[in-house]
């Protein structure tokens, strides 16, 4: 059967080219860049000085060039023009990264084909070796062209001939080490709760963990790791603004202390403790948060008790109030305090209600004293009260419990960012902690990804969709030790998408799917928008591919 290469600068196919393979498989373009490969330095300086795209070095001679879907085609043709430069669109492959032609193409005839016949056929080919690699009747061939297309062309008229076991193009294409959508971060090994293979986890724990017992972080970032027009809102004592695994650009301080929304003194410790959980940079290194690519607001509330450090601090009724109404009115729409208060006060529970109702959802830490008690304002209805699981693939029994408890997260034997040098609870840039401290943000991570699919969702669409995906672990359905399950990202950014592999609606998942992808992809049609975010692209792909192979 032959192979469907369809490609679609501005969304519309314009060749087909067959090789070996018994799938037809669509090749999406990436209509926001063109790769280009120049021979000299001359020829790369003529070629921007045509463009005035901007260019970034993929590796050796090989540059991407920003463009558009309106004037790819276009860029081609000026590109192409310049002497020592080949030209070819960037198709995704089946992981969503780059695939690009070059000149050369590799093509095997069949048996029985004479030498002098194969080469006949390849008249106007520079042949580059026979026999190549070892396969008798194998051939590497290059075209003179400087356009990557026509490269495409004649590997799909060669692939039509009888005589041609397969012909197709020489790409180059870029990998990724196992796991696909895990990230580079060192330390993510040690994040049980986010991708847990069952390694071995030190943190206090000493031991293997349950193998598979996690939020499925990675399957969710092959989707999103989140938008940037997502907030979230971390109210605490203050987050290391210049933390080189975080990325914190909007902060403030409510307190009396009038900082900048950074830690203020030597015990301002769990703010930075607390957001790697939610919103770490995936940024190869140290550790990753659930939503990498969201923003985070530090919103220093507290005031930590000196000189003991021992994790209590000070501060007024008011300044929880002006906390959230601060992340409001800065656009946060998810909040975070991983703190329990020792009473309770009629204004914090009407402004996390007012809150509520304008679609901020809220999250805070269920408490650490293994009692049937949720501390406050974790206690509010309008507050998602977030218990703790541990390593062992259990609800850790430090973790709070009750009526009021929503979910549980991943918050025992957690390694997290930490104050940089010698400052913070560690010697270092991060650090193990334990606590529904941990917990808590990881589900506020988790909805920041499902408001990053679909940001019109309200609060108690987000927690319907938390509920629905939350893996089970006690009794079925809510009960007081669990709540409604341990949240799971992949499952809520699927439900919040409307996850549907199922694209010709045949009841069926096959390869007709893809096929039916493509078409809504080249068509321009909204519902090929897989991952939600208003654009279509190759990541749509990627989202597809991920939704068919969970079955979905």
């Amino acid at each position: 059967m032959l192979l469907l290469i369809a490609f679609a600068l501005s969304c519309t196919p314009r060749a087909q080219a067959a090789s070996s393979g018994d799938l037809i498989r669509a090749r999406p373009v990436d209509s926001e860049r063109i790769a280009i490969r120049a021979s000299s330095n001359d020829a790369l300086t003529e070629s921007l000085a045509l463009v005035h795209c901007h260019t970034t070095r993929w590796f050796g001679r090989w540059h991407f060039v920003s463009t558009n879907k309106d004037d790819a085609e276009g860029l081609m043709d000026v590109l192409a023009e310049v002497e020592g430069v080949f030209v070819s669109p960037v198709f995704a492959d089946d992981l969503g990264g780059p695939l690009v032609v070059t000149p050369e193409i590799l093509l095997r005839f069949n048996e029985g084909v004479a030498d002098d016949a194969a080469e006949a056929i390849l008249d106007g080919f520079e042949i580059i070796e026979r026999d190549w690699a070892g396969m008798p009747g194998a051939y590497k061939v290059r075209i003179d062209t400087s356009v990557g297309l026509h490269v495409i062309d004649a590997a799909a008229a060669l692939a039509s001939r009888a005589e041609v076991r397969y012909a197709d193009v020489d790409y180059l294409f870029s990998g990724r080490k196992a796991g696909d959508c895990v990230p580079g971060d060192p330390e993510l090994a040690q994040q049980w709760g986010m991708h847990n293979v069952g390694q071995f986890i030190g943190c206090g724990y000493g031991g293997l963990a349950a193998d598979g017992f996690d939020i499925d972080a990675p399957e969710a970032w092959c989707v999103t790791q989140g938008d940037p027009s997502i907030i979230v809102a971390v109210l605490d004592d203050g987050i290391q603004l210049e933390h080189p695994d975080l990325s914190i650009d909007l902060a403030v301080d409510v307190t009396s202390d009038a900082g900048d929304g950074g830690p203020q003194n030597p015990c301002d410790n769990h703010g930075t403790l607390v957001v790697g959980n939610a919103a770490a940079l995936a940024n190869d290194l140290g550790v990753v948060g659930v939503a990498p690519a969201c923003r985070v607001a530090s919103v220093r509330t507290f005031i930590s008790n000196t000189p003991t450090c021992d994790g209590t601090w000070m501060s007024k009724s008011s300044w929880t109030v002006e906390a959230l109404q601060w992340a409001y009115e800065n656009g946060a729409r998810v909040t975070n305090n991983s703190n329990g208060y020792g009473f309770s006060h009629p204004s914090i529970d009407d402004k996390y209600a007012q809150l509520r109702d304008l679609g901020v959802i809220h999250f805070a830490s269920a408490g650490n004293a293994g009692r049937e008690m949720i501390t406050y304002p974790a206690s509010l209805d309008t507050v998602n009260a977030i218990g703790m699981t541990g390593p062992a693939g259990v609800v850790n029994a430090n973790s709070n419990y009750g009526e009021g408890l929503a979910f549980v997260a991943p918050g025992a034997a957690i390694y997290t960012t930490d104050r940089t040098g010698n400052d913070g609870v560690g010697a270092g840039d991060h650090a193990c902690s334990s606590g529904t401290s941990h917990a808590s943000p990881v589900a506020s991570g988790v909805a920041a990804l499902v408001l990053s699919v679909d940001e019109s969702l309200l609060p108690d669409e987000v927690e319907q969709i938390m509920r629905e995906s939350a893996l089970d672990m006690g009794d079925p359905g809510f009960d007081i030790k669990h709540g409604w399950g341990m949240v799971n990202a992949a499952d809520a950014v699927s439900l919040a998408i409307g996850c549907s592999a199922d694209c010709d609606d045949n009841g069926a998942l096959n390869i007709l799917d893809f096929v039916c992808f493509q078409g809504l992809f080249q068509a321009g049609d909204d519902a090929a928008d897989c991952n939600g975010d208003g654009a279509l692209n190759i990541l749509d792909f990627v989202c597809f591919q991920q939704f068919f192979q969970s079955g979905c």
